[in-house]
């Protein structure tokens, strides 16, 4: 009985660290433009996006918000690009998870429907 106390741990640790030692494949040239941070409109979310694997994302995404408290809540970022004008990604918030489908514009900014507001459109433009 006491080994096995030991060895599950072990063995916990070990694949633990194979799995954050886990690298991604370069992301297509091509979408090299959509690396870096994004802002919206009304400077509450911000979003760091990478391509990786050819045409997925992965990222990080922050939002501000000043009611009931001034603060910032965070969630990890993925998504995959659909084609060369459609990007589609999910933010896991502490409260929720949202998913978003934008559109590249023809003046480099990502715009598309707001996830939780009906009617309410959602647009993005590189600040790095």
């Amino acid at each position: 009985m006491n080994r096995y106390v030991l060895f599950f741990p072990i063995i916990f640790s070990v694949l633990l660290a194979a799995g954050s030692a886990a690298e991604y494949q370069p992301g297509d040239p091509k979408y090299s433009g959509l690396n870096g941070k994004w802002e919206n409109r009304s400077k509450v979310m911000l979003i760091e996006l990478k391509v990786v694997n050819g045409n997925e994302l992965v990222g990080f995404s922050t939002l501000r918000y000043s009611q009931p408290r001034p603060g910032e809540t965070y969630g990890p970022l993925q998504g995959k690009i659909i084609d060369d004008e459609t990007i589609e990604f999910s933010v896991a918030w502490p409260r929720g998870t949202n998913s978003y489908v934008l559109k590249k514009q023809e003046d480099g900014s990502l715009l598309g429907p707001h996830p939780t507001l009906v009617g309410r459109r959602l647009g993005f433009t590189k600040i790095d």
